[in-house]
């Protein structure tokens, strides 16, 4: 019996009758491989290859902003390039600056752009808000209210936060992007 192996060294695995396997290299005019050839090694018909999915490169994305409304407000962008994936995580802290009530969100992104713009897969939270138990600051705060969004726009993948009317929030967010690229592109 033998087997292909698709490695950075190919090359053929070979089942002997003694239950012993032996590695065959592949590499033209080595006796045992050349020995494989003629016997109509390549004669087996194997499953076409899967495309390469290649790791471009990875960032650490971070961003500051203050909130004194209810309104959503970018704080993050990240420009997506063409015939890429990508994944990223993120964190996002929110402080009332008044009494100091606290929130935090962690989640994970998926979004690509393929010959068009941008488009979102999906998201999921890795864990519910953290935040400030009820009581007399959180509910000054309305620290229930503070949310953030994910969003595409053009060739971006968007990051908003949302505070509350008449509460200064100091926002700060951490991003770590993942980008990959199938082979070929």
């Amino acid at each position: 019996m033998q087997y292909k192996l698709n490695t950075p060294n190919p090359g053929v695995l070979r089942l002997n009758d003694d239950g012993t396997i032996t590695w065959i290299p592949r590499i033209v005019g080595v006796g045992a491989y050349d020995a494989y050839l003629a016997a109509g090694g390549d004669a087996i018909a194997l499953a076409a290859d899967p495309p390469t999915l290649i790791f471009n490169d990875a960032q650490s994305l971070h961003a500051r902003i203050s909130t004194a409304d209810a309104n959503a407000t970018t704080i993050i962008t990240v420009p997506l390039l063409a015939l890429s994936g990508y994944g990223a995580y993120v964190d996002i802290y929110a402080l009332d600056r008044a009494n100091g009530v606290m929130k935090s969100w962690l989640f994970k992104a998926l979004v690509k752009r393929l010959a068009g713009g941008a488009l979102a897969i999906g998201k999921q939270d890795l864990h519910p808000a953290i935040q400030e138990p009820a009581g007399a600051p959180a509910t000054a705060s309305s620290v229930a209210t503070w949310d953030y969004a994910t969003s595409v726009s053009g060739n971006n993948a968007l990051v908003s936060v949302t505070g509350a009317v008449g509460r200064t929030v100091d926002w700060f967010a951490y991003v770590s992007v993942r980008r990959f690229t199938p082979q070929g592109a």
